[in-house]
């Protein structure tokens, strides 16, 4: 990685502590919007995050050519 490595592995870091969800460990499960649990949400909101996250570390470390490889 060529640059701006403290910023992806703090990013990355991040993400991994928040997918843990210990915070909400021993609350009720309730149902919000469509009658979905509260956690469904917050799973696809993360995982959106997260697919966001990887496409953009793929665009910024793609090599410019074949021999960088």
């Amino acid at each position: 990685m060529r640059r701006h490595w403290l910023t992806w592995t703090i990013l990355f870091v991040f993400l991994f502590f928040m997918s843990m969800d210990f915070w909400r460990w021993d609350d009720p499960v309730s149902l919000g919007l469509y009658n979905f649990p509260g956690w469904l949400g917050y799973l696809v909101v993360l995982s959106l995050i997260l697919s966001l996250s990887l496409y953009f570390f793929g665009r910024f470390y793609e090599p410019d050519n074949e021999e960088e490889l």
